[in-house]
C-alpha cells in the first residue's frame, strides 16, 4: 500500500541529545523504546527518510533505537538520524506514541506519554509548538526609533535578538517603524502579546528594489537543508489588502562566497482583522560554499513589502519552527524569558579560550551591529572578567579610551572606574573606592605614562614587587581611616620590558594579584601563583610607555570580594542628606573602627530615647507622681530597668533602626 506521506513529521523532535539524569553527561549507548500504548506492551515504529526528494520513503528503525556514544539517536551502526514518526493507525485515527529512555546499564532515564501531544491533521490545523527559532517575537525588547520612527538609516536596528529594517541605499521614499501597545488583553493577535510592529510608507518609490523586515541568525549555516515553517500574524492599517513575500537570504560573511537570496511565499494581508500567514519551505544546503574567515557570516529570514505603493501594516507573533505545518500557536512565553533569550542572542560573547578579554562586543553580525547608532541604549561592552563597576557614557567630541569604541554622541559605551564622573551609572557594588573587599583592585589612569591600582581594606598594605619588569611601582597607604593602598606604576617602552617579566601587588592580607608581559606573542606566565589571579598584558614592542599605561588598565582585571550582608538590612547611603543621625559615627564592617558615612560602613541597631506616660485610666499613678515614667531609662546605668545587669544596655540614638549596612540602590531604565 502507498504511504501517506503526510503522516510522518520530523517535528516536533522529541530531544536532540538525550543525557544521564545522574551526572548530566550524554546517555552514551543507551535505548529509546517507542511503544502504542500507556502499557509500553505494543512497540510503534519511528522512520527514517529514504528516496527522491519528491517521492520520499520511510523505512521503519530498529525498534528499541541506539544511541550513539554522544547520546544521539542513531541508525544502529552509530550514525546520527533524524527520526520521524506517524502518530496515526492504518485507518488514519491519531496513534501517539509512548517513549521511555534507558542508559546501556538498563536504567530507565526519561519518559515520554502521548507524543506528540498536538499534531497537524484534517480535523486539528492548529499546531502548539515548543520550539520557536525567533528571539524577542514579540517585540518585547525593542527600540523606539527617534522622529516617530521615521527612519533614516539604510540598515536600522529595531528590537533585540536580531531585527533590523533594511532598505536601499540612496532611497526617497518615507518609511516609519513603530512599537504599538496592546493597552488591554485581546483575543486576536493571539496569546495578547503586548506590542506589535507598525510598518508603513507613503511617497514610494518603485525602483527601490526592497524594503525589508529582516530578523537575524550569525550562522549561516543554520537550519541548513532543514524545513521549516514561518508564520507571522499581521493586519492591514489602511484598509487597503497589501501584498508582502517572505526570502531567506544567506550571507557567507567577508571573504566568503556572494550572497545569495531565496524567494519562499508570497502573501496578502487583509484590512479586516488579524490573520495568521505561514509558509514551509526547506532550507539549501551550503556546499561547495565558502564561508568567511572573521564569522560575520549571517542568515536572514526576510518579510519584504512593497516599493510601489503606500501601505501601513502591523505585524506580531512571529514563528520559525522546524518541520511542515499549516498553521501554528505562538508558544506563551515570559517576558523574563524574552529579555534572556533576546540579549543574549543579541551579544557577541568572547572566545571560550579567553583570546578576546579586553576586546569590544558588540550587538552582533553585520546587520545587527549598533555601535555608534543613534538612539542604541547599550552600544558596546568590554569583555573584562569579574569587572566591578560600569558606566554609560556619552563620548561627544572625545576620544574613546584604549579598548573603548567612540560613538556619535547619541549612542554609548560601557566603560570602567577610569572615566570621568559626568555619567549614568549602569552598576556599581561595593568593593569599589568605598567597598572592604579584601582583594579589591581598581586600576585607573594617572599622570601620563603611569597608571593607578588601588586595593581598599582596613589593614597594613604589604610593599608591591616589580620582579624584572624595569617598572618603578611605589605604594602609598594614606591614613584616612580607611587605609587604601594605592600602587603607582611608571610604565617604561615596551622595548625594554623582558617577556615573561610581571610584577605582583598585595591585598592587605597578604594575597597577590600577578600582572605579566607577553612581548610580540613571546613569554609565558610565571607558576607558583593561584591561576585566577596571574592576568596576562599583551605588548607589541613598538609600544610606547603611554601604550603601555593603557594596557594595563585595559587588561588588568579587578578581583573583588562581595561584602558579608548576612543578617544585615540595606540602608539607602546617606551622602550627607542628614536622615541618617549617627552617620558621622558609623563603623568598618568589622564593627571596630569608626569611618563615618561611607559606603559599605556598618551601624549597629539602636532604640529611639523616649519617655512612656505612667497614669492609668482615672489618673491612678502607676509607677511616678509626675506622669512619666522615669525609670525607662536610667541615665547613671544607661539601662532600660535599674534591675537589669550590665552588659544588657540598650543602644540609643534619636532614631528606632536594625543593624545595616550602608548601600546604593540603582535603577536601571
Amino acid at each position: 500500500m502507498a504511504q501517506n506521506v503526510f503522516q510522518f513529521f520530523v517535528e516536533p523532535s522529541l530531544q536532540e541529545l538525550f543525557r544521564d539524569k545522574d551526572t548530566g553527561l550524554p546517555l552514551s549507548n543507551g535505548e529509546i523504546f517507542f511503544w502504542k500504548d500507556k502499557a509500553r506492551t505494543e512497540p510503534k515504529p519511528v522512520y527514517a527518510i529514504t528516496g527522491a526528494p519528491d517521492d520520499p520513503v520511510y523505512v521503519p528503525l530498529a525498534n528499541p533505537l541506539p544511541l550513539t556514544g554522544v547520546g544521539s539517536t542513531s541508525d544502529g551502526f552509530g550514525n546520527d538520524i533524524k527520526i520521524y514518526y506517524n502518530p496515526f493507525d492504518k485507518n488514519g485515527d491519531e496513534e501517539l506514541y509512548f517513549i521511555e529512555v534507558f542508559n546501556e546499564s538498563g536504567v530507565l532515564q526519561f519518559t515520554r506519554a502521548s507524543w506528540p501531544e498536538q499534531i497537524n491533521t484534517a480535523s486539528d490545523t492548529t499546531l502548539t509548538f515548543v520550539e520557536n527559532f525567533y528571539q524577542n517575537s514579540q517585540f518585547l525588547n525593542h527600540l523606539d526609533v527617534p522622529n516617530n520612527g521615521e527612519l533614516s538609516l539604510d540598515t536600522t536596528n529595531l528590537a533585540y535578538g536580531g531585527w533590523v529594517f533594511m532598505l536601499p541605499s540612496g532611497y526617497t521614499s518615507n518609511n516609519s517603524v513603530v512599537f504599538e501597545r496592546f493597552p488591554d488583553y485581546v483575543e486576536n493577535p493571539t496569546v495578547s502579546p503586548r506590542y506589535a510592529a507598525r510598518v508603513s510608507s507613503f511617497n514610494p518609490n518603485p525602483a527601490e528594489a526592497f524594503k525589508d523586515l529582516v530578523w537575524v541568525n550569525n550562522n549561516v549555516n543554520f537550519l541548513a537543508e532543514k524545513t521549516v515553517s514561518l508564520q507571522f500574524e499581521a493586519l492591514s492599517n489602511n484598509g487597503q489588502e497589501t501584498n508582502v513575500e517572505v526570502f531567506y537570504q544567506k550571507v557567507y560573511g567577508t571573504g566568503g562566497s556572494a550572497t545569495d537570496e531565496t524567494f519562499v511565499g508570497s502573501f496578502t494581508v487583509i484590512p479586516t482583522d488579524w490573520a495568521k500567514y505561514t509558509v514551509s519551505f526547506t532550507l539549501s544546503n551550503n556546499l561547495a560554499k565558502t564561508i568567511g574567515p572573521d564569522d560575520d557570516d549571517e542568515i536572514r529570514f526576510i518579510v519584504r513589502f512593497p516599493s510601489d505603493v503606500s501601505f501601513d501594516m502591523s505585524l506580531v507573533n512571529f514563528v520559525l519552527a522546524e518541520g511542515e505545518f499549516e498553521v501554528m500557536d505562538h508558544p506563551d512565553v515570559s517576558h523574563y524569558q524574552s529579555v534572556l533569550n533576546s540579549i543574549s542572542s543579541s551579544m557577541q560573547g568572547p572566545d571560550f579560550d579567553n583570546s578576546q578579554e579586553g576586546d569590544v562586543a558588540t550587538l552582533g553580525g553585520i546587520t545587527t551591529t549598533a555601535v555608534g547608532q543613534t538612539g542604541t541604549p547599550l552600544a558596546a561592552v568590554v569583555w573584562q572578567p569579574a569587572v566591578p563597576v560600569g558606566a554609560i557614557f556619552p563620548y561627544v567630541n572625545a576620544a574613546a579610551p584604549v579598548g573603548f569604541l567612540p560613538c556619535d554622541g547619541s549612542s554609548y559605551d560601557l566603560v570602567g572606574a577610569n572615566s570621568s564622573d559626568n555619567f549614568i551609572r549602569l552598576f556599581n557594588i561595593i568593593g569599589t573606592q568605598y567597598g572592604f573587599g579584601e582583594n579589591t583592585f581598581i586600576s585607573t589612569p594617572g599622570v601620563p605614562n603611569q597608571t593607578l591600582m588601588t586595593a581598599s581594606r582596613f589593614g597594613t598594605a604589604i610593599a608591591p614587587n616589580p620582579y624584572t619588569t624595569g617598572l618603578t611601582i611605589s605604594i602609598t597607604t594614606p591614613g584616612d581611616g580607611s587605609t587604601y593602598q594605592i600602587v603607582t606604576v611608571d610604565t617604561i617602552v615596551a622595548a625594554s620590558i623582558p617577556a615573561g617579566s610581571y610584577f605582583q601587588i598585595f591585598a592587605p592580607s597578604g594575597t597577590s594579584s600577578v600582572y605579566w608581559f607577553q612581548i610580540n606573542g613571546a613569554g609565558s606566565a610565571p607558576t607558583g601563583f593561584p591561576t585566577s589571579l596571574v592576568k596576562m598584558i599583551a605588548l607589541n614592542s613598538t609600544d610606547t610607555a603611554q601604550d603601555v599605561a593603557d594596557a594595563i588598565i585595559a587588561n588588568t582585571v579587578t578581583q573583588v570580594q562581595t561584602p558579608d550582608l548576612r543578617g544585615m538590612f540595606l540602608r539607602g547611603w546617606d551622602d550627607g542628606r542628614g536622615l541618617d543621625p549617627d552617620a558621622a559615627a558609623r563603623l568598618d564592617p568589622t564593627f571596630t573602627n569608626v569611618v563615618g558615612d561611607v559606603l559599605g560602613s556598618v551601624q549597629n541597631d539602636a532604640v529611639q530615647d523616649h519617655q512612656h506616660p505612667t497614669q492609668g485610666f482615672g489618673g491612678s499613678n502607676l509607677i511616678s507622681t509626675n506622669g512619666l515614667d522615669t525609670n525607662i531609662v536610667n541615665t547613671n546605668t544607661g539601662l532600660i530597668n535599674p534591675a537589669l545587669p550590665v552588659g544588657n544596655e540598650a543602644r540609643i540614638s534619636t532614631e528606632t533602626r536594625a543593624v545595616n549596612t550602608a548601600f546604593i540602590f540603582i535603577i536601571k531604565t
